[in-house]
C-alpha cells in the first residue's frame, strides 16, 4: 500500500521532468553539430545528448507505471530492458538511414550548406573589396573602409579600382539575401562574426558610424585567448571598429583598436597611416611623424633589398604621406623635399615600366605638390607641376575613352584652376573650373556616383568666387546657389561634420558676395545660418579648427552689419572673433590662428573708422601690423602675410590721411607700394598689381592734400598705366570700376591744373569703361556739372601756381572739389581700401596662406589628390573627415 502512495505520488513529479526533458531534447534535436570552418557539410550530427535525454525520459515513463506494484524491481528491470532495446533500434536506424524517420535531416543538411555557401560568399566579397582598397592605399593610405563614402570614386576609371562600387553593391545584396533566408538560423560565434564584420562594412559606407560600434562589441575586438584561425577575423574587426570610430572623430577610440591591431600584426603599413592621422588630430604631431619615419625605414629597406621596381612605388608613396604629415605641421619645405623625392622616384619607374598604377601615382604626387608649392606662394611652379598632371592623366585616359568621367583629372583641374585664381588669371581659371564640373556633373548625374556631389559643390564654389573676383557677382551668385543646394540635400540626407560645415563655408562665400551687390540683408541671412551650423558642429566636436571657421564668419557677418550702419553689433561680431582667436593662441600659438587675429583686428579697424572713430581704427590697425611684423619671417607662406600687411598699412595711411597726418599717410603708402612692388617683382605676385594701383592712387589723393599736384598725376599715371593691363588681361568689372575711379580721380586734377581738355577725356573715358551702374551715373552727374561750368564762363581757373578758383561752377562742383582738397574724408575723397570682403573671398592669392592651412588641417588622404579651394575657408580637398 505504501508502495502504491509512493508511485502515485511520484507521478506528477515525474511527468514534469519528462516534460522538461522532453523540451530540452527538441532543443538540442534543432542544433546540428558543425565545424567552425567553412568546410561543406557533410552530414549533420545531433547532439549525443538528445538520445540520452530521450532515453532516460522513457525509463522514468516505464518505471513510474510500474513502480506501484509490490514489486517494483520488476518494473525497473523491464524499465531497462525497454531503454537498452529502445537504444538499439534507435541506433540500428541511424545506422541504416530509415527514411521514413530521418527524411527531415537530409534537408537540415542541404539548409546548412546553403547557409555555408552564403557566408562564404560574403565572405569572398568582403575580401575583395578589402584587396581592392589595399591595393588603392599602396599610394594613398587613407583610403579605408570609412572613407569610401567620399573617397573612393576618385579613381573609378583607374584599371583595377573601377569594380570598387559594384563590390560595394554586391556585399549588400548578399548580405541582405541572407539575413532574409535565415533569420532565425543560429550560428557560432565566429561565423557570426564573420558575417557582422560584413554587415558593419556597409553600415561605414552609409556613414551609419554609430550602428558599426554597437554592432561590434569590445568582446568580438578582443585579440587575448584566440586561435590561430581566429586572429584575422578579429584583427578586421578591429579595423573596421576603427574606422567607426574615426567616422565619429573619436580619435582616441579609434587608436585603440588601431593599436591594438599594431600589437599583433606590427608590418600593417596602413594601420600605422590611421594612427598617424588620428595622432594629428589631436594634436599630437610628432607622435603623427614618427609612425610615417617608421614607415619611411620600412620601405627603404626593402627597396635596398629587393629592388627598385618591387619596392620603389611603395617607397614612393610613403614619402608622399610623410610628406603630408610636414604639411599637417605646417613644414611646407619638409614636405616640398619628400613630394620631390616621390615624384622623382614615380617619374624614373613610370619612364621604365610604363604601367598605369604608376602613371597614376605620379598624377597624384604631382597633383600634391602642386599643392604645397602653391601654399609657399610659387605658384608658377605649381601651375607647372598641375599641367604636367592633367597632361599625363589625359593621355593615359585617352587610350580608354574616359577622359570625360575621370574624377582625378576634375581635381587636378580645379587645383589648377584655384593656383591661376591666386595669379590674377580668373578667365583661365573659370575655363578649368568649367571643365572640372563637367566631368563630375557626368559621374553624379549619368554614371550616378552621388557621392560625388560634395566634391561637385566646391568646384561650383571656385567657379562662383572666381567669377566675383571679376565683379560678376550676380552670376558667381548663381554659382554659390548650386553650390549650396546640392549641399543642404547631402547635408540633409548624412549627418557628417565636414559636410555641413562646407555648406556653411559656401553660405558665407554667398553671403560676401551679396554684400558686393548691396544685399546687406541677405548676407546676414546666409551668416547666420552658416554661425548657426558652425556653433553646433563646435559643441558637438570641439574641434579648434571649428572655432577658426567660426571666427571668420563672425568676421563677414560683422562687415555686413557695418554696411548697414549697425556698428554696435558689428563690433559685437569682432570682440566675439577676436576672444575665440586669443583663445585659440593660448592653446596653441599657431601661425594660423596669429593671422586669424591680426586680420580681425585690421576688420575691425575699419569698422571703428565707418563709425568716426579714428584714432581707435588706427589703434586696431597699428596692432594688427605689430601681429603682421612678428609672424613674418618665420613661415614658409611669407609672401601672403606680406600682402596683408601691406592691405593694413593702406587702410592705416587712410586713417592718417583722414585725421590730417597726412605725411604720416604718405609713409604709410609708400610703405605697402614698396611691398606690392617687391612682392610682383620678385615672387612673381602679379595679382597684386590692382592693390599697388589701389596705394598709388590713395597716395596721389594724399599728395593733393599737399598741394603737390605733379606728384598727384604721376600717382594716378602709375595706376591708370596698371589698370589699364590689367583690364587687357582680365576684363575684370571689378579692375574696371577701379580704373574708372582713378580716370575720375586724375580728371578731376586736369581740372585743378587748368587742363580742361584732358580733363574731359578722363571722365569721357571714366564714363565709358565703369562696369557699376552707380558710378557710370556719377561719372555722368559730374560730366554734366562740368558743361555747367563751362557755359557760365570758365571752369576751374588756377592762379598763384596751386591755388585754385572756383567761381563760376555749380554748388555741387564746389562741394566736390572742396571735399577732394580739404576735407579728405575718408570713404568719399577717393581713397581705396581692400575690401574684408575682397580680402578673404575674392582675392584668392591673398588667402593662399589659409587655403593651404585648411589643406594642413582638414587632411584625411595624404596621397589622393588634394583639391585646392579658392577661399580661405574652403576646404583644400574632395573628400570627407
Amino acid at each position: 500500500m505504501n508502495k502504491r502512495i509512493l508511485g502515485l505520488a511520484v507521478n506528477p513529479l515525474a511527468y514534469v521532468i519528462v516534460v522538461a526533458i522532453a523540451l530540452v531534447a527538441w532543443s538540442h534535436l534543432r542544433q546540428p553539430l558543425t565545424s567552425t570552418s567553412f568546410d561543406r557539410v557533410e552530414y549533420v550530427g545531433r547532439h549525443p545528448v538528445t538520445l540520452l535525454l530521450l532515453l532516460a525520459g522513457l525509463g522514468i515513463i516505464v518505471y513510474t507505471i510500474v513502480s506501484g506494484t509490490r514489486r517494483w524491481w520488476i518494473g525497473l528491470l523491464a524499465a531497462l530492458v525497454i531503454v537498452v532495446g529502445a537504444g538499439a533500434m534507435t541506433g540500428f536506424a541511424f545506422q541504416v538511414g530509415n527514411e521514413a524517420l530521418y527524411e527531415w535531416l537530409g534537408r537540415a543538411e542541404q539548409k546548412a550548406n546553403m547557409q555555408r555557401d552564403r557566408l562564404r560568399e560574403i565572405e569572398a566579397a568582403r575580401h575583395r573589396l578589402s584587396e581592392m582598397l589595399d591595393s588603392h592605399r599602396q599610394r594613398s593610405p587613407q583610403f579605408g573602409v570609412v572613407r569610401l563614402s567620399s573617397d573612393w570614386a576618385n579613381d573609378l576609371t583607374e584599371e583595377g579600382h573601377r569594380e570598387i562600387p559594384a563590390t560595394i553593391e554586391l556585399l549588400r545584396t548578399l548580405v541582405e539575401r541572407f539575413e532574409n533566408d535565415f533569420k532565425q538560423v543560429a550560428i557560432d560565434e565566429i561565423e557570426s562574426l564573420t558575417l557582422r564584420l560584413s554587415q558593419a562594412t556597409i553600415l561605414n559606407v552609409d556613414r551609419r558610424y554609430q550602428k558599426t560600434v554597437g554592432l561590434l562589441s569590445e568582446q568580438d575586438t578582443r585579440l587575448e585567448d584566440r586561435f590561430d584561425d581566429e586572429l584575422d577575423v578579429v584583427i578586421e574587426a578591429n579595423q573596421i571598429r576603427g574606422d567607426a570610430y574615426y567616422g565619429l572623430q573619436e580619435w582616441q577610440s579609434a587608436i585603440g583598436h588601431y593599436d591594438a591591431i599594431l600589437a599583433t600584426r606590427e608590418s600593417r603599413w596602413n594601420t600605422h597611416a590611421d594612427v598617424a592621422n588620428c595622432l594629428y588630430n589631436l594634436g599630437r604631431f610628432d607622435e603623427s611623424l614618427d609612425h610615417y619615419d617608421i614607415l619611411v625605414a620600412q620601405r627603404s629597406a626593402a627597396v635596398d633589398a629587393g629592388g627598385r621596381e618591387e619596392w620603389g612605388p611603395s617607397l614612393a608613396s610613403v614619402h608622399a604621406r610623410r610628406a603630408a604629415a610636414y604639411l599637417r605641421q605646417g613644414k611646407l619645405n619638409d614636405a616640398v623635399v619628400d613630394y620631390r623625392k616621390a615624384v622623382d622616384l614615380f617619374t624614373e619607374l613610370y619612364e621604365k615600366l610604363r604601367t598605369r598604377e604608376l602613371a597614376a601615382q605620379l598624377v597624384t604626387s604631382l597633383n600634391n605638390r602642386g599643392f604645397t608649392l602653391a601654399g609657399t606662394g610659387d605658384l608658377d611652379q605649381a601651375v607647372r607641376d598641375y599641367d604636367r598632371a592633367i597632361e599625363l592623366r589625359s593621355s593615359v585616359l585617352e587610350q580608354n575613352a574616359a577622359a570625360a568621367r575621370d574624377n582625378n583629372l576634375a581635381g587636378a583641374l580645379n587645383n589648377r584652376g584655384v593656383a591661376l585664381a591666386g595669379m590674377g588669371k580668373y578667365n583661365e581659371a573659370i575655363v578649368d573650373y568649367k571643365r572640372a564640373i563637367e566631368i563630375r556633373q557626368y559621374l553624379v548625374e549619368e554614371a550616378g556616383y552621388t557621392v560625388l556631389n560634395n566634391s561637385l559643390a566646391h568646384v561650383y564654389n571656385n567657379l562662383g568666387l572666381a567669377t566675383s573676383a571679376l565683379g560678376k557677382n550676380a552670376r558667381a551668385i548663381r554659382s554659390f546657389d548650386r553650390a549650396v543646394k546640392i549641399l543642404t540635400l547631402e547635408a540633409a540626407k548624412h549627418d557628417h561634420p565636414e559636410l555641413a560645415n562646407n555648406l556653411a563655408t559656401n553660405l558665407t562665400d554667398r553671403g560676401r558676395t551679396a554684400i558686393a551687390v548691396g544685399k546687406a540683408n541677405d548676407a546676414i541671412r546666409d551668416f547666420n545660418r552658416a554661425i548657426s551650423i558652425r556653433e553646433e558642429l563646435f559643441r558637438r566636436i570641439k574641434d579648434p579648427r571649428l572655432a577658426d571657421d567660426l571666427a571668420r564668419t563672425l568676421n563677414s557677418r560683422s562687415i555686413a552689419f557695418s554696411g548697414l550702419g549697425q556698428f554696435h553689433l558689428a563690433l559685437r561680431d569682432f570682440d566675439r572673433s577676436i576672444d575665440l582667436y586669443s583663445r585659440l593662441i593660448k592653446i596653441d600659438n599657431r601661425t594660423p590662428y596669429r593671422s586669424g587675429l591680426a586680420r580681425t583686428l585690421s576688420y575691425r579697424g575699419l569698422t571703428h573708422a565707418d563709425r568716426g572713430d579714428r584714432a581707435t581704427a588706427i589703434d586696431d590697425f597699428q596692432a594688427a601690423i605689430e601681429h603682421y611684423t612678428d609672424i613674418i619671417g618665420t613661415v614658409a607662406q611669407e609672401a601672403t602675410l606680406t600682402k596683408e600687411l601691406a592691405n593694413t598699412l593702406n587702410n592705416l595711411g587712410n586713417e592718417h590721411a583722414s585725421m590730417g597726418l597726412v605725411d604720416e599717410a604718405i609713409a604709410d603708402y609708400k610703405r605697402a607700394i614698396d611691398i606690392y612692388i617687391e612682392l610682383i617683382e620678385q615672387d612673381g605676385r602679379h595679382e597684386l598689381s590692382n592693390d599697388l594701383a589701389r596705394s598709388l592712387n590713395n597716395l596721389g589723393n594724399a599728395y593733393l592734400s599737399k598741394g603737390k599736384l605733379d606728384l598727384v598725376i604721376e600717382s594716378y599715371d602709375q595706376a591708370i598705366r596698371i589698370r589699364t593691363e590689367l583690364l587687357k588681361d582680365q576684363g575684370s568689372d571689378t579692375v574696371a570700376n577701379d580704373l574708372a575711379r582713378t580716370h575720375l580721380d586724375r580728371g578731376f586734377q586736369r581740372f585743378l591744373q587748368g587742363k580742361r581738355p584732358l580733363g574731359y577725356a578722363d571722365l569721357e573715358q571714366a564714363e565709358k569703361i565703369a562696369k557699376d551702374p552707380r558710378l557710370r551715373r556719377r561719372i555722368s552727374k559730374t560730366l554734366r556739372e562740368m558743361d555747367q561750368g563751362t557755359q557760365q564762363g570758365g571752369l576751374f581757373n588756377v592762379n598763384d601756381g596751386n591755388k585754385v578758383d572756383l567761381t563760376g561752377i555749380s554748388e555741387h562742383m564746389q562741394q566736390l572739389m572742396q571735399e577732394r582738397m580739404e576735407k579728405i574724408a575718408h570713404n568719399e575723397a577717393g581713397f581705396e581700401m581692400p575690401q574684408p570682403q575682397r580680402t578673404t573671398s575674392d582675392d584668392p592669392a591673398a588667402r593662399m596662406y589659409d587655403k593651404t592651412r585648411k589643406m594642413i588641417d582638414q587632411l584625411n588622404a595624404p596621397t589622393t589628390p588634394m583639391e585646392l579651394k579658392q577661399d580661405d575657408e574652403d576646404k583644400a580637398f574632395d573628400f570627407d573627415l
